[in-house]
């Protein structure tokens, strides 16, 4: 199987060369870092909400 684009030749012709590989790379790594404070945030709310139910 080839690593090129072929089942949306519209993203090989508009698309791939738009953002450079290594600004690709580093919102890869800003995203992979994010995800876990989203949750921890998602984590807290839930506890707080529960405790004010009480």
């Amino acid at each position: 199987m080839s690593s090129e684009v072929t089942e949306f030749p519209c993203l090989r012709n508009d698309f791939l060369g738009l953002v450079p590989h290594p600004v690709a790379a580093g919102f890869h790594l800003v995203s992979l870092a994010v995800r876990p404070l989203f949750f921890a945030l998602l984590v807290w709310i839930v506890i707080q909400g529960s405790a004010g139910k009480d």
